[in-house]
């Protein structure tokens, strides 16, 4: 079982290596990285390329709108309250 520090950090990092495979720049990732994620099965080599497992995608799903939930927490924290008259 992953310690949670460790599980946020490979969720993390996941962000980071979709975002290089999307640019086709998997070169860019860490083979220590890609060995880590493999194992988890949040990443597959398919045909030769590294591509997101259905876990891996339903994972990076979540980070995605945890990140936009927190954006959006921060941007109506920091805009005025307006109050009824």
């Amino acid at each position: 079982m992953l310690e949670p520090l460790a599980l946020e950090a490979l969720r993390e990092s996941l962000h980071t290596c979709v975002d290089a495979l999307q640019r086709r720049r998997a070169s860019e990732i860490p083979e220590a990285l890609i060995d880590r994620l493999v194992d988890l099965d949040w990443l597959e080599w398919r045909g030769g390329g590294l591509h997101l497992t259905t876990t891996g995608e339903n994972i990076y799903r979540q980070e995605v709108a945890q990140r936009r939930a927190i954006a959006e927490r921060a941007e109506r924290s920091a805009s005025p309250s307006k109050s009824k008259a």
